[in-house]
């Protein structure tokens, strides 16, 4: 889970994974009730941003942030993404070198936020590639195959050459 792939990064091997509390790849989470931080990309996060179990959701995420200008496959894999919300976090800062890949618009949370684009959901940096939702629940394999071709592929490329 997001432990392993937490060292990997560490290790300088790259990784993902899903953002919960827990997840260890945030720089600052806030909420967080499950041990330290071991950072991987700089962001912070909120736990449980859009409520509880029963207020998750199923939505279409974006993609037009402007760090995203360089990279157009994270733009392709992201773009009206079908993503499922449960418990979810939401990234409330990007530290420098982070890519905002994805944000999705929910009515009950817009007052929470300063950015009227919505709340950043998917996020990534050379090394680390970090989801609030879902992916692995839904048919659309986009993500699943930026996040191997970026994130595994190259770096194992990258490390054979």
């Amino acid at each position: 889970g997001c432990i392993l792939l937490s060292r990997a990064v560490v290790n300088g091997k790259g990784g993902g994974g899903g953002l919960s509390g827990d997840a260890g790849l945030v720089t600052e989470a806030k909420r967080c009730k499950y041990g330290d931080q071991i950072g991987g990309i700089d962001i912070s996060s909120c736990r449980n941003f859009f409520g509880r179990q029963t207020e998750s959701f199923e939505a279409p995420v974006t993609s037009d942030d402007p760090t995203l200008d360089a990279d157009a496959a994270g733009r392709r894999a992201f773009d009206n993404f079908p993503a499922v919300f449960i418990r979810a976090p939401a990234i409330l800062d990007v530290g420098e070198g982070v890519r905002v890949l994805a944000r999705v618009r929910h009515p009950s949370r817009a007052a929470a936020l300063d950015d009227d684009r919505g709340a950043v959901v998917a996020a990534a940096s050379d090394m680390a590639m970090v989801t609030c939702f879902h992916p692995e629940l839904v048919t659309d394999l986009r993500v699943h195959q930026y996040f191997v071709e970026e994130f595994v592929l190259k770096k194992a490329t990258a490390t054979a050459a």
